[in-house]
């Protein structure tokens, strides 16, 4: 009797890690990715921004309350900015969404972040915002995943919701992004 149950109990919690462990066919890096970000909070997972993606962000960065002159930009180091892969269309490309770490590019309860695709020319900008935090939604428009950001606005929490219309993200509603 004793050899029966613990049978069972081997088998009842070989079949439960079974269902619910990664396999080799599914990438431990898909379960654990990261969909909210805030300004204030360090990214989960960072992984390293590519030159392209610096010499974008280096052109789009509002550093005039940072101490570097303008004409200095090329030497933005990379540790001013943080990044984390997402899967914006599920499958494919692994894109990034990109903050401001240094928080000499932040303002009053707000800061940029910025969301890049990847092809296989580079990367490039579809969304360029500031908030206080972003976070990707399971919903999507013309194949991406749906973006919302969070503001505070006159002490009330304040809320856009970014929709693909194929090239750029645009705020819901049809009023235009930063980046069309």
């Amino acid at each position: 009797m004793r050899y029966e149950t613990t049978m069972v109990a081997v088998l009842t919690l070989t079949a439960w890690l079974s269902f619910t462990c990664p396999t080799r066919s599914e990438p431990r890096r898909q379960l654990e990715e990261q969909t909210r970000f805030s300004l204030e909070e360090p990214i989960k997972h960072p992984v390293p921004i590519p030159e392209d993606v610096l010499k974008i962000l280096r052109q789009e960065a509002d550093i005039t309350t940072c101490e570097i002159r303008p004409e200095e930009r090329s030497k933005i180091p990379p540790s001013w900015y943080e990044a984390s892969g997402i899967r914006l269309d599920g499958e494919r490309e692994e894109d990034l969404i990109v903050k401001a770490k240094n928080a000499c590019m932040w303002g009053p309860n707000l800061g940029p972040f910025w969301v890049f695709r990847s092809s296989v020319n580079g990367h490039y900008l579809v969304l360029s915002t500031v908030a206080v935090s972003l976070q990707v939604l399971k919903s999507s428009t013309n194949g991406l995943r749906n973006i919302r950001t969070a503001a505070i606005v006159t002490r009330q929490p304040a809320y856009s919701d970014y929709r693909f219309d194929g090239h750029t993200y645009q705020l819901a509603g049809g009023e235009k992004s930063k980046h069309s």
